[in-house]
């Protein structure tokens, strides 16, 4: 896993920039009261791992790059009612979580997903740390990033096995829509069930 923890205002101007390529991104949050302390997005090869904090300037930047990006997330509806306070609203929606119970697996959560799908143990122990200290430890900053790297590698498994689901026989048409073409979704149920990711979250 490679990750780079931006605190610099030209750190963060040159991640966006790369950031700028790809059609969707890998994203997290980390978040204290009703703040985000930390924006963690990731390609296809690296993460980044902002900390808003020390970045005022980094929710619009930010907002600006995902209002034309798809985001791949886990349980992404939270993330995104912390984002719609920062006026961060991404194109289109990618949940893992969602994508879980349209597989059929028994349990959701991200730890379980990663031992069922890719064989790995993730230690969420870093989850209630205190994300609003002054400095954040290395421990904190990876733990961050690790769950981005772990829903990336969870997504190409889940759009296979979600394209290979049996097809209804209407809603062809939802194939034309931002969300297919996004992703790769070819299912119209599982592209009906994404699009909604975005609007739940609005209306809650």
């Amino acid at each position: 896993m490679r990750y780079f923890y931006i605190t610099e205002e030209k750190e963060l101007s040159s991640a966006l920039a790369r950031l700028e390529r790809f059609r969707y991104l890998f994203l997290d949050t980390e978040t204290t009261g009703d703040r985000i302390r930390l924006i963690q997005i990731g390609d296809d090869m690296d993460i980044y791992v902002f900390d808003l904090f020390e970045l005022p300037s980094a929710p619009k930047k930010i907002g600006q790059l995902l209002k034309s990006k798809g985001i791949v997330g886990h349980n992404l509806k939270f993330d995104l009612k912390f984002m719609s306070r920062y006026e961060i609203e991404p194109m289109v929606t990618f949940d893992t979580l969602v994508a879980s119970y349209l597989l059929g697996f028994e349990r959701h959560s991200l730890r379980h997903l990663a031992e069922v799908l890719l064989g790995k143990v993730v230690d969420k122990s870093m989850q209630l740390s205190d994300w609003s200290r002054e400095v954040l430890s290395k421990q904190q900053i990876e733990y961050a990033a690790m769950d981005v790297f772990i829903v990336r590698e969870l997504f190409g498994k889940m759009t296979k096995r979600l394209n290979d689901l049996p097809l209804p026989d209407r809603g062809t048409e939802l194939l034309r829509t931002r969300t297919s073409r996004v992703f790769g979704l070819k299912n119209p149920a599982v592209i009906l069930e994404m699009a909604f990711v975005g609007e739940v979250a609005r209306l809650e």
